[in-house]
């Protein structure tokens, strides 16, 4: 685990469109899958893959509910998924 000092928004979003990407093939959604579960466009869903666009805190829990990941491996702090 990175320390805290080492943490920063803009860190943490740069591994984001992966870590997101990844978690939504492991679960085996399409990204139309993952946009009706958490109530997002689908255009939202590509454009945090593509790294076009960062998603509100908001909508960040509710991805993370949905792909029933750790919040830590979305971010690109920890490299446990589950």
């Amino acid at each position: 685990m990175k320390s805290l000092a080492a943490i920063d928004g803009t860190w943490a979003m740069k591994k984001f469109p992966e870590r997101l990407k990844n978690a939504r093939m492991y679960r085996q959604y399409q990204q139309s899958d993952l946009a009706g579960i958490t109530g997002l466009l689908p255009s939202a869903i590509s454009h945090f893959e593509c790294g076009r666009r960062r998603p509100s805190m908001l909508n960040l829990i509710r991805i993370r509910l949905a792909l029933r990941v750790n919040l830590d491996y979305l971010l690109g702090i920890n490299e446990a998924m589950l």
